[in-house]
């Protein structure tokens, strides 16, 4: 757990994990894959949840970072940039820290959710950035 400065309020009692999510096209011809890169920001506080208005604690949101800035979500892209086929599949990271399996490129240029190597997900797909 930290205390965030995020903008010009401060938040404490936060915890923050950072996510990856790789997405592909739907369409066969192209098989376009890319990823974007959320943190997910938890507030162990009791706050007043967005969605429902109720006070709740452990309220979470995903923000979506890109060039080390938070864009809003709206801003997701809903179509592939290279065919422009709309809604492509998406899967969150799943990372699992296996010493025995040193990270490689096979981790650095993957296409599917699952990690299981010394990086435990973190640079899962992250050459498809």
């Amino acid at each position: 757990m930290i205390d965030l400065v995020y903008g010009n309020e401060y938040m404490s009692g936060v915890s923050i994990a950072f996510n990856r999510v790789i997405l592909k096209c739907k369409n066969k011809s192209c098989k376009h894959v890319w990823t974007l890169e959320y943190r997910k920001v938890i507030n162990k506080k009791q706050c007043v949840n967005e969605r429902t208005g109720r006070l709740e604690q452990g309220v979470y949101y995903y923000q979506r970072i890109a060039n080390n800035m938070v864009i809003s979500s709206d801003n997701d892209p809903q179509t592939c940039s290279e065919c422009g086929r709309g809604e492509p599949t998406r899967n969150m990271v799943n990372g699992t820290l296996n010493d025995n399996h040193k990270c490689d490129a096979r981790c650095l240029n993957a296409t599917g959710p699952n990690c299981d190597c010394s990086c435990a997900g973190a640079n899962h797909g992250a050459n498809h950035a």
